[in-house]
Formats: C-alpha cells, sequence, structure tokens
C-alpha cells in the first residue's frame, strides 16, 4: 500500500479542519451560543480525565496535552450536527464547507512547516544521557590511570 506524502497529509489536515471548523460555526448558529457552550463544557469535563488516564498510563503519548485531546473531541461534538445542518443548505452550504476548506489549504501551504517537539520522555532521556557522559568523563579523569583508554580495553 503506497503512503501519502506529507504534504498530502498536510493538506488533507487543513482541509479537514477547514470543514470542521465550518461546522463548529454552524454548530454554534444552530444551537446558539448558550446551548453550544453548554455542549463544549460538558464533552470537555467528561474528555479531559480520561484523556489524563490515558495519557498517564500509556508508554508513548500519542498527543501533547490532555486539554488539546478534549478541546478536540468537544469541537468535533459540536461540529457533527452543524455540519449536518449546513449540508441540508444543499449547493450553498457544501460551497462554504469547501470554500473554508481551501482556505484553510491556502493557509496552511503559505505558513512554514515546523519541527516536532520531543516527548517529555525524549527530552528527558537526553538529559540523562549529558548527565551520565559528564559525570563519567569526571570519574576518568580523577582516577588519574597511567594507561590509556585502549591499554585500559586490552587489559
Amino acid at each position: 500500500m503506497m503512503r501519502p506524502s506529507p504534504l498530502m497529509r498536510r493538506t488533507a489536515v487543513a482541509g479537514a479542519l477547514g470543514v470542521g471548523t465550518t461546522g463548529v460555526l454552524a454548530g454554534v448558529l444552530l444551537l446558539g451560543p448558550l446551548a453550544a457552550s453548554i455542549l463544549l463544557a460538558v464533552v470537555f469535563a467528561l474528555v479531559w480525565p480520561l484523556a489524563a488516564v490515558i495519557r498517564h498510563v500509556a508508554d508513548d503519548a500519542p498527543y501533547q496535552s490532555a486539554v488539546v485531546v478534549a478541546g478536540a473531541a468537544a469541537a468535533g461534538v459540536l461540529c457533527m450536527p452543524g455540519l449536518v445542518r449546513l449540508l441540508a443548505w444543499g449547493a450553498v452550504g457544501l460551497a462554504v464547507a469547501l470554500l473554508m476548506a481551501g482556505l484553510f489549504i491556502l493557509i496552511d501551504l503559505v505558513t512554514p512547516e515546523r519541527r516536532p517537539r520531543p516527548s517529555r520522555r525524549q527530552r528527558r532521556l537526553e538529559r540523562l544521557t549529558e548527565a551520565e557522559l559528564q559525570e563519567d568523563e569526571q570519574l576518568i579523569a580523577s582516577l588519574k590511570c597511567p594507561l590509556s583508554i585502549e591499554e585500559l580495553c586490552g587489559v
């Protein structure tokens, strides 16, 4: 199976975010600001602790934080009724969704790509490795051994 290129994946994510944002905005218009806020708060309050527990238990956490996961889940729940309502408008709703997807893709193509940040575990391992190397160098310097490293390895 052929994997899509990184540019294709970024473009797909940007388009999906554009359609999702349109759905969220349409959901707020459909439900009203108060009901949309309550829905967002309830879903956020339910997902945040679960995401925090999963992040704590998992060996390799897939996301930056539990807050980001909870916010995305809450927006996704609000997005669904908004997208249904938007697509019920027919061609106009589809055109609005595609226009927003195109706008997000254009913004993504204009902004430079950023490098992924190392995980908490990777940063901790780097610090430990650097500290161990410094301790080893200090230990070797304090031994004052007349033999070289090659001679020590031979012994």
